[in-house]
Protein backbone atom coordinates (compact mmCIF):
# COMPACT_ATOMS: atom_id res chain seq x y z
CA UNK A 1 0.00 0.00 0.00
CA UNK A 2 1.36 3.37 -0.96
CA UNK A 3 1.82 6.24 1.39
CA UNK A 4 -1.01 8.02 -0.36
CA UNK A 5 -3.38 5.09 0.28
CA UNK A 6 -2.36 4.95 3.91
CA UNK A 7 -2.99 8.63 4.29
CA UNK A 8 -6.44 8.28 2.75
CA UNK A 9 -7.29 5.34 5.02
CA UNK A 10 -6.05 7.27 8.02
CA UNK A 11 -8.19 10.28 7.16
CA UNK A 12 -11.23 8.06 6.62
CA UNK A 13 -10.67 6.37 9.98
CA UNK A 14 -10.31 9.71 11.69
CA UNK A 15 -13.54 10.90 10.08
CA UNK A 16 -15.39 7.84 11.34
CA UNK A 17 -13.95 8.28 14.81
CA UNK A 18 -15.02 11.91 14.87
CA UNK A 19 -18.47 10.99 13.60
CA UNK A 20 -18.71 8.29 16.25
CA UNK A 21 -17.75 10.70 19.00
CA UNK A 22 -20.16 13.32 17.62
CA UNK A 23 -22.90 10.72 17.48
CA UNK A 24 -22.27 9.62 21.05
CA UNK A 25 -22.31 13.27 22.10
CA UNK A 26 -25.62 13.77 20.25
CA UNK A 27 -27.13 10.76 22.05
CA UNK A 28 -25.89 12.03 25.39
CA UNK A 29 -27.32 15.48 24.77
CA UNK A 30 -30.62 13.91 23.66
CA UNK A 31 -30.95 11.85 26.85
CA UNK A 32 -30.16 14.92 28.97
CA UNK A 33 -32.81 17.15 27.40
CA UNK A 34 -35.33 18.49 30.03
CA UNK A 35 -38.36 17.09 28.25
CA UNK A 36 -40.66 18.02 31.16
CA UNK A 37 -39.95 21.74 30.70
CA UNK A 38 -39.92 21.81 26.87
CA UNK A 39 -42.82 21.95 24.50
CA UNK A 40 -42.87 19.62 21.51
CA UNK A 41 -41.36 22.07 18.99
CA UNK A 42 -38.52 23.06 21.31
CA UNK A 43 -37.75 19.42 22.05
CA UNK A 44 -37.54 18.51 18.36
CA UNK A 45 -35.44 21.57 17.52
CA UNK A 46 -32.90 20.87 20.27
CA UNK A 47 -32.79 17.19 19.31
CA UNK A 48 -31.89 18.11 15.71
CA UNK A 49 -29.33 20.61 17.00
CA UNK A 50 -27.67 17.76 18.87
CA UNK A 51 -27.78 15.51 15.79
CA UNK A 52 -26.16 18.23 13.60
CA UNK A 53 -23.03 18.07 15.72
CA UNK A 54 -22.22 15.16 13.45
CA UNK A 55 -21.12 16.80 10.22
CA UNK A 56 -22.42 13.87 8.18
CA UNK A 57 -25.93 14.45 9.49
CA UNK A 58 -26.35 18.19 9.22
CA UNK A 59 -29.19 18.15 6.70
CA UNK A 60 -32.00 16.65 8.70
CA UNK A 61 -35.69 17.17 9.38
CA UNK A 62 -38.54 15.65 11.36
CA UNK A 63 -42.02 15.05 10.02
CA UNK A 64 -44.80 14.13 12.47
CA UNK A 65 -47.93 12.09 11.84
CA UNK A 66 -51.17 14.05 12.14
CA UNK A 67 -54.63 12.77 13.12
CA UNK A 68 -55.43 12.65 9.41
CA UNK A 69 -52.55 10.16 8.96
CA UNK A 70 -50.45 12.70 7.07
CA UNK A 71 -46.78 13.51 7.62
CA UNK A 72 -46.14 17.23 8.14
CA UNK A 73 -42.82 18.99 8.75
CA UNK A 74 -42.41 19.77 12.45
CA UNK A 75 -38.68 20.68 12.82
CA UNK A 76 -35.52 21.15 10.76
CA UNK A 77 -35.42 21.56 7.02
CA UNK A 78 -38.58 21.61 4.98
CA UNK A 79 -38.87 19.01 2.26
CA UNK A 80 -37.70 21.43 -0.44
CA UNK A 81 -34.85 22.89 1.64
CA UNK A 82 -33.59 19.46 2.53
CA UNK A 83 -32.00 19.14 -0.93
CA UNK A 84 -30.64 22.68 -1.09
CA UNK A 85 -27.33 23.94 0.14
CA UNK A 86 -27.37 26.59 2.81
CA UNK A 87 -29.92 27.49 5.49
CA UNK A 88 -33.54 26.56 5.42
CA UNK A 89 -35.95 29.04 3.92
CA UNK A 90 -39.72 29.44 4.02
CA UNK A 91 -41.00 27.15 1.28
CA UNK A 92 -44.18 25.35 0.41
CA UNK A 93 -45.48 23.09 3.18
CA UNK A 94 -45.73 19.56 1.85
CA UNK A 95 -47.91 16.80 3.29
CA UNK A 96 -47.16 13.12 2.73
CA UNK A 97 -49.66 10.32 3.05
CA UNK A 98 -48.79 7.04 4.70
CA UNK A 99 -46.98 4.84 2.16
CA UNK A 100 -46.23 7.74 -0.17
CA UNK A 101 -42.56 8.06 -1.15
CA UNK A 102 -39.62 6.93 0.93
CA UNK A 103 -40.81 8.82 4.00
CA UNK A 104 -44.36 7.45 3.64
CA UNK A 105 -42.96 3.90 3.32
CA UNK A 106 -40.92 4.35 6.50
CA UNK A 107 -44.04 5.47 8.39
CA UNK A 108 -46.15 2.64 6.93
CA UNK A 109 -43.60 -0.16 7.46
CA UNK A 110 -42.14 1.11 10.71
CA UNK A 111 -38.69 0.29 9.35
CA UNK A 112 -35.65 2.35 8.23
CA UNK A 113 -35.70 3.28 4.53
CA UNK A 114 -32.30 3.95 2.87
CA UNK A 115 -32.24 5.55 -0.58
CA UNK A 116 -28.57 5.46 -1.69
CA UNK A 117 -29.20 7.58 -4.82
CA UNK A 118 -32.35 9.62 -4.90
CA UNK A 119 -32.00 10.38 -8.61
CA UNK A 120 -31.63 6.72 -9.58
CA UNK A 121 -33.79 4.92 -6.97
CA UNK A 122 -37.19 3.97 -8.47
CA UNK A 123 -38.68 3.84 -4.95
CA UNK A 124 -37.90 7.48 -4.33
CA UNK A 125 -41.12 9.24 -5.05
CA UNK A 126 -41.80 12.65 -3.66
CA UNK A 127 -42.96 16.04 -4.91
CA UNK A 128 -39.94 17.89 -6.17
CA UNK A 129 -39.69 21.31 -7.80
CA UNK A 130 -37.46 19.87 -10.55
CA UNK A 131 -35.86 16.49 -11.14
CA UNK A 132 -34.94 14.36 -8.07
CA UNK A 133 -31.65 15.42 -6.51
CA UNK A 134 -28.48 13.41 -6.43
CA UNK A 135 -27.53 12.25 -2.97
CA UNK A 136 -28.39 9.79 -0.20
CA UNK A 137 -31.51 9.87 2.04
CA UNK A 138 -32.34 7.88 5.14
CA UNK A 139 -35.88 8.02 6.59
CA UNK A 140 -36.17 6.47 10.05
CA UNK A 141 -39.56 6.02 11.78
CA UNK A 142 -39.98 7.63 15.21
CA UNK A 143 -41.67 5.19 17.57
CA UNK A 144 -43.38 6.04 20.80
CA UNK A 145 -45.31 3.60 22.98
CA UNK A 146 -45.07 0.97 20.26
CA UNK A 147 -46.50 2.99 17.37
CA UNK A 148 -45.08 5.27 14.66
CA UNK A 149 -45.57 8.94 15.48
CA UNK A 150 -43.23 10.51 12.89
CA UNK A 151 -40.19 10.17 10.62
CA UNK A 152 -36.58 11.44 10.94
CA UNK A 153 -35.05 12.33 7.56
CA UNK A 154 -31.29 12.78 6.96
CA UNK A 155 -29.91 13.79 3.53
CA UNK A 156 -26.37 13.95 2.18
CA UNK A 157 -25.65 15.34 -1.28
CA UNK A 158 -23.20 12.50 -2.02
CA UNK A 159 -24.79 9.32 -3.37
CA UNK A 160 -24.02 6.15 -1.41
CA UNK A 161 -22.61 8.23 1.45
CA UNK A 162 -24.36 6.57 4.37
CA UNK A 163 -23.09 3.20 5.60
CA UNK A 164 -24.12 0.61 8.17
CA UNK A 165 -22.88 2.69 11.12
CA UNK A 166 -24.94 5.66 10.05
CA UNK A 167 -28.02 3.45 9.91
CA UNK A 168 -27.33 2.04 13.42
CA UNK A 169 -26.71 5.49 14.82
CA UNK A 170 -29.87 6.97 13.30
CA UNK A 171 -31.98 4.01 14.45
CA UNK A 172 -30.71 4.44 18.00
CA UNK A 173 -31.21 8.19 17.85
CA UNK A 174 -34.72 7.86 16.34
CA UNK A 175 -35.81 5.27 18.90
CA UNK A 176 -34.57 7.42 21.75
CA UNK A 177 -36.13 10.56 20.32
CA UNK A 178 -39.42 8.78 19.58
CA UNK A 179 -39.80 7.54 23.15
CA UNK A 180 -38.73 10.91 24.51
CA UNK A 181 -41.30 12.63 22.29
CA UNK A 182 -44.01 10.16 23.40
CA UNK A 183 -43.11 10.79 27.04
CA UNK A 184 -43.19 14.53 26.41
CA UNK A 185 -46.63 14.24 24.83
CA UNK A 186 -47.88 12.05 27.67
CA UNK A 187 -46.50 14.48 30.20
CA UNK A 188 -48.06 17.46 28.46
CA UNK A 189 -51.29 15.55 28.07
CA UNK A 190 -51.31 14.83 31.77
CA UNK A 191 -50.41 18.41 32.52
CA UNK A 192 -53.35 19.49 30.37
CA UNK A 193 -55.57 17.02 32.18
CA UNK A 194 -54.30 18.29 35.51
CA UNK A 195 -54.79 21.87 34.38
CA UNK A 196 -58.27 21.04 33.10
CA UNK A 197 -59.14 19.20 36.29
CA UNK A 198 -57.67 22.03 38.32
CA UNK A 199 -59.81 24.48 36.41
CA UNK A 200 -62.86 22.30 36.95
CA UNK A 201 -62.05 22.04 40.65
CA UNK A 202 -61.54 25.77 40.76
CA UNK A 203 -64.93 26.36 39.16
CA UNK A 204 -66.49 23.81 41.47
CA UNK A 205 -64.76 25.35 44.45
CA UNK A 206 -65.89 28.81 43.37
CA UNK A 207 -69.47 27.58 42.98
CA UNK A 208 -69.24 25.77 46.31
CA UNK A 209 -67.81 28.83 47.98
CA UNK A 210 -70.63 30.89 46.50
CA UNK A 211 -73.15 28.34 47.75
CA UNK A 212 -71.51 28.37 51.19
CA UNK A 213 -71.66 32.15 51.27
CA UNK A 214 -75.32 32.07 50.25
CA UNK A 215 -76.03 29.42 52.87
CA UNK A 216 -74.17 31.41 55.50
CA UNK A 217 -76.11 34.50 54.51
CA UNK A 218 -79.37 32.53 54.69
CA UNK A 219 -78.36 31.11 58.07
CA UNK A 220 -77.49 34.61 59.25
CA UNK A 221 -80.91 35.87 58.11
CA UNK A 222 -82.56 32.88 59.75
CA UNK A 223 -80.63 33.50 62.95
CA UNK A 224 -81.67 37.14 62.85
CA UNK A 225 -85.31 36.18 62.30
CA UNK A 226 -85.02 33.57 65.05
CA UNK A 227 -83.58 36.17 67.40
CA UNK A 228 -86.38 38.59 66.52
CA UNK A 229 -88.98 35.89 67.07
CA UNK A 230 -87.37 34.98 70.38
CA UNK A 231 -87.46 38.64 71.42
CA UNK A 232 -91.14 38.84 70.52
CA UNK A 233 -91.89 35.65 72.45
CA UNK A 234 -89.87 36.81 75.45
CA UNK A 235 -91.96 39.99 75.58
CA UNK A 236 -95.06 37.87 76.29
CA UNK A 237 -95.57 37.42 80.03
CA UNK A 238 -97.31 34.06 79.76
CA UNK A 239 -95.17 30.93 79.16
CA UNK A 240 -95.08 29.93 75.47
CA UNK A 241 -93.53 26.86 73.85
CA UNK A 242 -93.41 25.69 70.23
CA UNK A 243 -93.56 21.87 70.27
CA UNK A 244 -93.04 19.51 67.33
CA UNK A 245 -95.02 16.30 66.65
CA UNK A 246 -92.11 14.38 68.21
CA UNK A 247 -92.73 16.29 71.50
CA UNK A 248 -89.44 18.13 71.10
CA UNK A 249 -89.50 21.75 72.29
CA UNK A 250 -88.37 23.86 69.33
CA UNK A 251 -88.76 27.27 70.96
CA UNK A 252 -89.72 28.65 74.35
CA UNK A 253 -89.86 32.13 75.78
CA UNK A 254 -88.18 33.40 78.89
CA UNK A 255 -91.31 32.94 81.01
CA UNK A 256 -91.57 29.24 80.06
CA UNK A 257 -87.87 28.66 80.80
CA UNK A 258 -88.20 30.34 84.20
CA UNK A 259 -91.38 28.45 85.07
CA UNK A 260 -90.01 25.04 84.09
CA UNK A 261 -86.49 25.63 85.42
CA UNK A 262 -85.00 24.77 82.04
CA UNK A 263 -81.26 24.11 82.24
CA UNK A 264 -80.95 22.81 78.68
CA UNK A 265 -80.95 19.11 79.65
CA UNK A 266 -84.65 18.44 79.06
CA UNK A 267 -85.82 19.14 75.52
CA UNK A 268 -89.15 17.31 75.47
CA UNK A 269 -92.37 18.92 76.65
CA UNK A 270 -93.29 16.13 79.04
CA UNK A 271 -89.85 16.32 80.65
CA UNK A 272 -90.13 20.06 81.21
CA UNK A 273 -93.68 20.42 82.44
CA UNK A 274 -94.54 17.01 83.89
CA UNK A 275 -91.13 15.78 85.09
CA UNK A 276 -91.75 12.42 83.41
CA UNK A 277 -90.11 10.28 80.73
CA UNK A 278 -93.10 9.61 78.48
CA UNK A 279 -95.79 11.74 76.79
CA UNK A 280 -99.16 12.45 78.40
CA UNK A 281 -101.73 9.80 77.53
CA UNK A 282 -104.37 9.75 80.29
CA UNK A 283 -107.91 11.17 80.44
CA UNK A 284 -106.74 13.48 83.24
CA UNK A 285 -103.86 14.76 81.10
CA UNK A 286 -104.77 14.50 77.38
CA UNK A 287 -101.83 15.28 75.10
CA UNK A 288 -102.24 18.72 73.44
CA UNK A 289 -100.44 17.51 70.28
CA UNK A 290 -102.75 14.51 69.92
CA UNK A 291 -105.85 16.62 70.62
CA UNK A 292 -104.88 19.27 68.06
CA UNK A 293 -104.11 16.61 65.43
CA UNK A 294 -107.41 14.84 66.14
CA UNK A 295 -109.60 17.97 66.14
CA UNK A 296 -107.52 19.86 63.53
CA UNK A 297 -108.30 23.00 65.51
CA UNK A 298 -107.02 24.87 68.59
CA UNK A 299 -107.83 23.24 71.95
CA UNK A 300 -107.95 24.35 75.60
CA UNK A 301 -106.94 21.79 78.24
CA UNK A 302 -106.36 21.69 81.98
CA UNK A 303 -103.13 20.05 83.17
CA UNK A 304 -101.18 19.68 86.34
CA UNK A 305 -97.59 20.83 85.77
CA UNK A 306 -94.62 21.21 88.06
CA UNK A 307 -92.79 24.48 88.52
CA UNK A 308 -89.03 25.00 88.87
CA UNK A 309 -89.24 24.13 92.59
CA UNK A 310 -91.07 20.89 91.82
CA UNK A 311 -94.38 22.14 93.21
CA UNK A 312 -97.55 21.03 91.40
CA UNK A 313 -99.44 23.77 89.62
CA UNK A 314 -102.75 23.71 87.77
CA UNK A 315 -102.39 25.32 84.36
CA UNK A 316 -104.76 26.10 81.50
CA UNK A 317 -103.17 25.18 78.16
CA UNK A 318 -104.12 26.77 74.86
CA UNK A 319 -102.63 24.84 71.92
CA UNK A 320 -102.85 26.13 68.33
CA UNK A 321 -101.64 24.16 65.25
CA UNK A 322 -99.01 25.06 62.66
CA UNK A 323 -99.62 23.10 59.45
CA UNK A 324 -97.25 22.07 56.68
CA UNK A 325 -98.22 22.71 53.06
CA UNK A 326 -99.21 19.04 52.67
CA UNK A 327 -101.63 19.31 55.60
CA UNK A 328 -99.51 17.47 58.15
CA UNK A 329 -98.93 18.92 61.59
CA UNK A 330 -95.66 20.84 61.78
CA UNK A 331 -95.87 22.00 65.39
CA UNK A 332 -98.18 23.46 68.01
CA UNK A 333 -97.89 26.80 69.78
CA UNK A 334 -98.71 26.12 73.43
CA UNK A 335 -99.38 28.93 75.87
CA UNK A 336 -100.04 28.20 79.52
CA UNK A 337 -101.67 30.15 82.29
CA UNK A 338 -101.29 29.30 85.97
CA UNK A 339 -104.82 28.98 87.34
CA UNK A 340 -103.91 27.21 90.58
CA UNK A 341 -105.37 29.88 92.86
CA UNK A 342 -108.49 30.16 90.74
CA UNK A 343 -108.91 26.37 90.60
CA UNK A 344 -108.42 26.07 94.36
CA UNK A 345 -110.93 28.86 94.94
CA UNK A 346 -113.41 27.20 92.57
CA UNK A 347 -112.89 23.83 94.25
CA UNK A 348 -113.42 25.42 97.66
CA UNK A 349 -116.54 27.16 96.38
CA UNK A 350 -117.87 23.91 94.94
CA UNK A 351 -117.18 22.16 98.21
CA UNK A 352 -119.03 24.86 100.14
CA UNK A 353 -121.89 24.71 97.66
CA UNK A 354 -122.00 20.96 98.08
CA UNK A 355 -121.95 21.40 101.85
CA UNK A 356 -124.74 23.96 101.66
CA UNK A 357 -126.70 21.73 99.31
CA UNK A 358 -126.16 18.80 101.67
CA UNK A 359 -127.15 20.87 104.67
CA UNK A 360 -130.23 22.09 102.84
CA UNK A 361 -131.38 18.55 102.13
CA UNK A 362 -129.97 16.52 105.01
CA UNK A 363 -130.42 16.40 108.75
CA UNK A 364 -127.26 17.82 110.39
CA UNK A 365 -127.51 15.46 113.37
CA UNK A 366 -128.01 12.07 111.74
CA UNK A 367 -126.91 12.80 108.16
CA UNK A 368 -130.19 11.39 106.88
CA UNK A 369 -132.30 13.07 104.21
CA UNK A 370 -134.51 15.79 105.64
CA UNK A 371 -138.19 16.44 105.08
CA UNK A 372 -137.57 18.57 101.91
CA UNK A 373 -135.38 16.00 100.14
CA UNK A 374 -137.66 13.15 101.20
CA UNK A 375 -140.74 14.91 99.78
CA UNK A 376 -138.95 15.55 96.44
CA UNK A 377 -137.73 11.94 96.28
CA UNK A 378 -141.22 10.65 97.14
CA UNK A 379 -142.72 12.74 94.33
CA UNK A 380 -140.30 11.26 91.77
CA UNK A 381 -140.88 7.76 93.13
CA UNK A 382 -144.64 8.13 92.73
CA UNK A 383 -144.13 9.26 89.10
CA UNK A 384 -141.98 6.20 88.36
CA UNK A 385 -144.43 3.88 90.10
CA UNK A 386 -147.27 5.33 88.06
CA UNK A 387 -145.33 5.03 84.78
CA UNK A 388 -144.19 1.44 85.34
CA UNK A 389 -147.26 0.24 87.29
CA UNK A 390 -145.26 -0.48 90.45
CA UNK A 391 -146.19 -0.49 94.15
CA UNK A 392 -144.47 1.52 96.85
CA UNK A 393 -144.95 1.89 100.60
CA UNK A 394 -144.36 4.77 103.01
CA UNK A 395 -143.49 4.04 106.65
CA UNK A 396 -143.96 6.86 109.20
CA UNK A 397 -142.04 6.03 112.41
CA UNK A 398 -142.25 7.81 115.76
CA UNK A 399 -140.05 6.79 118.71
CA UNK A 400 -141.79 5.69 121.90
CA UNK A 401 -140.08 6.78 125.13
CA UNK A 402 -137.58 9.16 123.56
CA UNK A 403 -138.75 12.18 125.56
CA UNK A 404 -138.06 10.42 128.86
CA UNK A 405 -134.49 9.55 127.78
CA UNK A 406 -133.89 13.09 126.57
CA UNK A 407 -135.23 14.61 129.79
CA UNK A 408 -133.45 12.27 132.24
CA UNK A 409 -130.08 11.69 130.45
CA UNK A 410 -129.76 15.07 128.73
CA UNK A 411 -129.91 16.39 125.22
CA UNK A 412 -126.39 15.15 124.32
CA UNK A 413 -127.34 11.55 125.04
CA UNK A 414 -130.67 12.13 123.35
CA UNK A 415 -128.82 13.23 120.19
CA UNK A 416 -126.59 10.15 120.47
CA UNK A 417 -129.70 7.98 120.68
CA UNK A 418 -131.11 9.57 117.52
CA UNK A 419 -127.86 8.90 115.61
CA UNK A 420 -127.88 5.23 116.69
CA UNK A 421 -131.53 4.94 115.65
CA UNK A 422 -130.65 6.34 112.20
CA UNK A 423 -127.83 3.81 111.79
CA UNK A 424 -130.07 0.88 112.76
CA UNK A 425 -132.83 1.96 110.42
CA UNK A 426 -130.38 2.21 107.46
CA UNK A 427 -128.94 -1.21 108.19
CA UNK A 428 -132.34 -2.89 108.07
CA UNK A 429 -133.57 -1.57 104.72
CA UNK A 430 -132.31 -2.01 101.17
CA UNK A 431 -129.78 0.35 99.61
CA UNK A 432 -132.45 1.54 97.17
CA UNK A 433 -134.81 2.43 100.02
CA UNK A 434 -134.72 5.91 101.53
CA UNK A 435 -134.61 6.75 105.26
CA UNK A 436 -135.25 10.36 106.35
CA UNK A 437 -135.55 12.24 109.63
CA UNK A 438 -138.86 14.00 109.34
CA UNK A 439 -138.44 16.07 112.50
CA UNK A 440 -137.81 15.57 116.25
CA UNK A 441 -138.06 11.82 116.88
CA UNK A 442 -140.02 11.13 113.68
CA UNK A 443 -138.53 9.17 110.73
CA UNK A 444 -139.90 8.19 107.33
CA UNK A 445 -138.90 5.21 105.18
CA UNK A 446 -139.74 4.94 101.46
CA UNK A 447 -139.90 1.41 100.06
CA UNK A 448 -139.98 1.35 96.24
CA UNK A 449 -140.97 -1.54 93.98
CA UNK A 450 -142.63 -3.72 96.68
CA UNK A 451 -144.45 -6.78 95.37
CA UNK A 452 -147.33 -6.68 97.92
CA UNK A 453 -148.36 -4.48 100.79
CA UNK A 454 -147.43 -7.30 103.16
CA UNK A 455 -143.73 -6.71 102.25
CA UNK A 456 -143.96 -3.34 104.00
CA UNK A 457 -145.19 -5.06 107.15
CA UNK A 458 -142.19 -7.39 107.13
CA UNK A 459 -139.84 -4.40 106.92
CA UNK A 460 -141.75 -2.66 109.74
CA UNK A 461 -141.43 -5.76 111.93
CA UNK A 462 -137.62 -5.89 111.33
CA UNK A 463 -137.34 -2.23 112.24
CA UNK A 464 -139.29 -2.72 115.48
CA UNK A 465 -137.05 -5.65 116.38
CA UNK A 466 -133.93 -3.59 115.71
CA UNK A 467 -135.16 -0.71 117.84
CA UNK A 468 -136.19 -2.99 120.69
CA UNK A 469 -132.55 -3.76 121.46
CA UNK A 470 -130.86 -1.71 124.24
CA UNK A 471 -129.07 1.51 123.27
CA UNK A 472 -125.65 2.08 124.90
CA UNK A 473 -125.42 5.82 125.68
CA UNK A 474 -121.94 6.26 127.13
CA UNK A 475 -122.25 4.99 130.74
CA UNK A 476 -126.02 4.44 130.41
CA UNK A 477 -128.28 1.92 128.74
CA UNK A 478 -131.59 3.08 127.32
CA UNK A 479 -134.55 1.18 125.92
CA UNK A 480 -137.17 2.64 123.63
CA UNK A 481 -139.80 1.48 121.16
CA UNK A 482 -141.47 2.81 118.05
CA UNK A 483 -144.86 3.16 116.46
CA UNK A 484 -145.02 2.81 112.67
CA UNK A 485 -147.76 3.84 110.29
CA UNK A 486 -147.88 2.43 106.74
CA UNK A 487 -149.64 3.81 103.66
CA UNK A 488 -149.31 2.26 100.21
CA UNK A 489 -149.50 3.42 96.60
CA UNK A 490 -151.78 3.05 94.74
CA UNK A 491 -154.12 1.46 97.34
CA UNK A 492 -154.15 4.25 99.94
CA UNK A 493 -153.22 7.41 98.05
CA UNK A 494 -152.10 8.75 94.66
CA UNK A 495 -150.09 11.83 95.68
CA UNK A 496 -147.32 12.82 98.05
CA UNK A 497 -149.30 14.87 100.55
CA UNK A 498 -152.11 12.33 100.93
CA UNK A 499 -149.69 9.42 101.22
CA UNK A 500 -147.78 11.22 104.02
CA UNK A 501 -150.99 12.21 105.79
CA UNK A 502 -152.35 8.65 105.71
CA UNK A 503 -149.07 7.20 106.98
CA UNK A 504 -149.03 9.74 109.82
CA UNK A 505 -152.62 8.83 110.70
CA UNK A 506 -151.74 5.13 110.71
CA UNK A 507 -148.78 5.86 113.03
CA UNK A 508 -151.07 7.62 115.54
CA UNK A 509 -153.45 4.70 115.30
CA UNK A 510 -150.58 2.37 116.27
CA UNK A 511 -149.76 4.58 119.27
CA UNK A 512 -153.42 4.65 120.29
CA UNK A 513 -153.50 0.87 120.22
CA UNK A 514 -150.57 0.47 122.62
CA UNK A 515 -147.41 1.68 120.87
CA UNK A 516 -144.41 -0.38 119.80
CA UNK A 517 -146.30 -1.78 116.83
CA UNK A 518 -147.09 -0.99 113.18
CA UNK A 519 -150.41 -0.24 111.57
CA UNK A 520 -151.55 -0.05 107.92
CA UNK A 521 -153.76 2.86 107.02
CA UNK A 522 -157.40 1.84 107.39
CA UNK A 523 -156.57 -1.37 109.27
CA UNK A 524 -156.15 -2.48 112.86
CA UNK A 525 -152.68 -2.17 114.38
CA UNK A 526 -150.42 -5.20 114.40
CA UNK A 527 -149.30 -6.31 117.85
CA UNK A 528 -145.63 -6.37 118.63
Amino acid sequence: MTNSSLADASRELNRHLVNLLDSLSALFILTELPAASLDENALLTRALDALRQNQDLERCSIFLLTRENELVNAAGFSWDDLWQNGAATERQQHRFRIGEGIMGRAAASGELQHCRSCADDPHFSAPMPNSPPHGSLISVPLRGDGKVIGVLNVFHPESGFFDFWHERLLLLFANTLGQLLANCRLLHQREQMVAQRTEELHRTNTALQHEIEERQAAEARLAEEHAFLQTVMDSVLEPIMVIGPDYRVQLMNRAAAALNGDDGSARFCYQLSHRRDSPCATPEHPCPIAEVAKNRAPVILMHQHYDAAGEPRIVELQASPLWNEDGTLRAIVESSRDVTERALAEAEMREKQQQLAHQAHHDPLTGLSNRMLFAAHLSHALARAHRYKKNLALLFLDLDGFKAVNDTLGHARGDLLLRIVAERLQRHVREVDMVARFGGDEFTILLEDVHTTDDAGLVARNLLDALSLPFPLEQHIASIGASIGISCYPHDAQDTETLLRHADAAMYQAKAQGKNRYCYYGREATDP
